[in-house]
């Protein structure tokens, strides 16, 4: 998938306002989607509660079905963090990011119908 298409898929996410079956069943497998910046506090991720920011990473499944999953990691790494190639981009965290799992959390960061909420993979 090049760029441009990329792009269009992004912001008909965006534009839906909610994250649907329909637009998940039209995106290739492993197609980021949606990423952003959360708080590591108990207001948004709670990983530490160090108040550092995690990106946020929303991409579809390699196996199709419209499978989708959310992954987070440190927006701006640390040495110590960088020291295992961390680098705090959507495709690092796409691969080596924490799955979020708490469903209030998933919703809040990607807005989505229950048809989508159920194809999210556990």
């Amino acid at each position: 998938m090049n760029s441009e298409n990329e792009t269009e898929a992004q912001t008909e996410v965006v534009e839906a306002g909610r994250l649907t079956e329909a637009i998940l069943h039209e995106l290739p497998g492993g197609t980021v989607f949606r990423t952003g910046l959360v708080k590591d506090d108990p207001t948004g991720y709670n990983a530490t509660s160090s108040g550092r920011w995690l990106r946020f990473v929303a991409c579809t499944g390699y196996g199709g079905e419209g499978s989708w999953a959310i992954y987070v990691d440190w927006a701006e790494p640390t040495a110590e963090d960088a020291a295992y190639g961390a680098d705090g981009s959507p495709e690092w965290i796409q691969r080596h990011g924490d799955k979020v799992h708490n469903r209030s959390v998933i919703r809040s960061l990607v807005p989505c119908t229950g048809g989508a909420f159920e194809l999210y993979r556990p």
